[in-house]
Formats: structure tokens, sequence, C-alpha cells
């Protein structure tokens, strides 16, 4: 779809034909790629994208293990990473960064089941540091943390937390890489985790803040003073100012949307945020004040021929990804 810079409206560009049962969409660093799981068929597609256009032009169908399901890049945009629904491994594979396709590295047993993953940047000028995997799981509150090796893209445990039934089923990282922010479903709580500028590792144990039912989603707005929540069984998407000092969120404003939306996401201006339902079969366009945080009232549902399970905007802000 292409974004109206002004109102954030959609419009249709082209249908990309893939296959059945996409999961999960990515992009890559660069902007040039979309990677998508397909679970129908246990692959990754890559697709080239048109920086004019925004049109899709699908480059390889690679495979990636039992029902694969979310994606990460590590920052360098060298190395994607794909949770597999079916298993417990994380399978580690090298990006070409000319035609975007992969190379399968490694697999790694986690010995959990991994939900989705959230890199922390590593080695800067200003602050020298290792790279971190933070991996959620489906048996632990907290998410396991692996060290980044710079050279493959090899990831070593750290710390595997305790079993729990409170799952986080999302994270984001802050603008700043300085917190980690998990959408704990199972209890209703965001877990929000100060890291270490240092090391990259959490200094503390979490803070908890209560919310509401069955948090899906989240995403920082650019600045990253204010976080958004979606929550899936009540049909509500949530904006809450979020404190770069202490880590304390304050909720600041509702928006009721349709029961079942699933994923959430912010074009780069921060002016738009886009939800996501499989069930209807639409995706809804947001305004967000900036100054206030307030979610007004959004534009009408788009219409969708299949069901829309997760998105991306380009790094341009031109286009929407469903």
């Amino acid at each position: 779809f292409a974004i109206d810079a002004q109102t954030g409206a959609l419009s249709l560009v082209e249908n990309e034909i893939t296959a059945a049962q996409p999961s999960r969409v990515v992009l890559s660093p660069s902007g040039r790629f979309l990677y998508a799981t397909i679970a129908s068929d246990d692959t990754v597609r890559t697709f080239a994208i048109d920086p004019q256009t925004g049109a899709l032009t699908q480059v390889a169908a690679t495979p990636a293990g039992d029902r694969p399901e979310s994606l990460g890049f590590d920052f360098t945009g060298r190395f994607l990473y794909v949770t597999v629904g079916q298993g417990a491994e994380l399978e580690i594979f090298r990006v070409d960064p000319t035609t975007g396709a992969l190379l399968r590295e490694d697999s790694l047993r986690t010995r959990t089941s991994p939900l989705s993953i959230a890199t922390v940047p590593g080695e800067q000028p200003s602050q020298p540091r290792a790279s971190y995997a933070y991996v959620p799981t489906a048996q632990a509150a907290a998410p396991a943390v692996f060290r980044v090796a710079a050279q493959d893209g090899a990831l070593e445990p750290v710390s595997t937390p305790a079993p729990t039934t409170s799952q986080p089923q999302s994270v984001a990282l802050h603008p700043s890489s300085r917190w980690l922010v998990s959408a704990r479903a199972n209890d209703n709580q965001l877990a929000v985790r100060e890291l270490d500028p240092q090391s990259g590792l959490p200094t503390a144990p979490e803070s908890l803040s209560p919310v509401g039912n069955e948090p899906i989603a989240l995403a920082f707005e650019p600045s990253g003073k204010r976080l958004f929540v979606l929550h899936r069984s009540i049909g509500e998407v949530r904006a809450l100012d979020f404190d770069e000092s202490s880590g304390a969120l304050v909720h600041v404003g509702a928006l009721p949307v349709s029961n079942g939306s699933r994923s959430l996401a912010v074009e780069p201006s921060g002016r738009f945020a886009y939800i996501a339902n499989p069930l209807t079969n639409e995706i809804l366009t947001v305004a967000i004040d900036l100054a206030r945080g307030a979610l007004p009232q959004p534009l009408p549902a788009k219409p969708l021929a299949g069901q829309p399970p997760a998105l991306a905007v380009t790094t341009n802000g031109r286009y929407l990804l469903a």
C-alpha cells in the first residue's frame, strides 16, 4: 500500500502472491528487502522492494525449519534469525547484501519454544560493547539472553529464565537501545528492563506495569517518548508515555479497535499507526497526536482480500507491506 503523507490513508499498489499461511514479515535494515515466513511450506520468502513504487519481486524461497514464525535482524543487517513454531530452534541465516538471498549458518536449540526476537546493537564508535539478542519463549516470563558473535552471527546463551506461565508475547526495543519492554499476555502486564550502556545486559530486575487484557503487540514511536500497546481480546490500542530516565509508563489514551487485531506498526514520522486484523480482513489507520499522545477516531478500515497477519512500513515511510 502507498501511504498518503498528509492523511496516512492507504491505497493499494499491488497484491504479490506468496503461498498459503504467511506468518510474519520483517524489513532488512537497508530497507531494500522484505522477508516473510510461510507456515504452509516451511520457508522464508525474500522479496526485493522497488524504492520508487514499493512493488515486490520475489527473490528466493529458503527452507527454514518446521513452521517458521517470527523474524529478527541483527543491527548490521548481516544475519537474520527465525523462530520455529513446532520446536525449540532458532534458525540463523547469513544475508547476501546485494541480492538479499539467505544462506543458512546454523540452528540453535533453545530448550524452550522461542516466540520472537529483539537484538540490541553492539559496537559503536562512542560505545563499544557486545551485541545481544533477547528471545521471549513460551515457558518463561523473561526473555532468554544470547550474545551475538560478530563474525558468524552465532548465538551464545547468557541466561535462561526460570519456567513460568507468564509468557512474553512480543518485545520492543526503545530507540535509544537503553530499554527493553515485553508484553506478557498471560498475566496482562508490561515488563520493562533497563540495559547497561556498556555491556548491553539488564542492569536490574524488571519492573512490571499492569495493562489491559492480552497485550499482544508493542511499538515505540520514533522519538521513544510514547509506547503503543495492542490488546487482542478486548479490541483496544493504548498509548503510554514512556519516561526515558526511569522507564516509567503513564497511560495517556486508548482507542477501541476490532477484537482479534494482531499486528501494530508505526510509520517513521510517528504521525500514523496501522493495525491489522486477520479475523476481519482489514487494516486500520490511526492518526497520532504527537503532542498529547491522544488517538483520534481512525480512518475507515481498509478491507483486504486476504487475512493480514503482520505489518511492516518501509524505511522511507512511503509504503505499508501486509
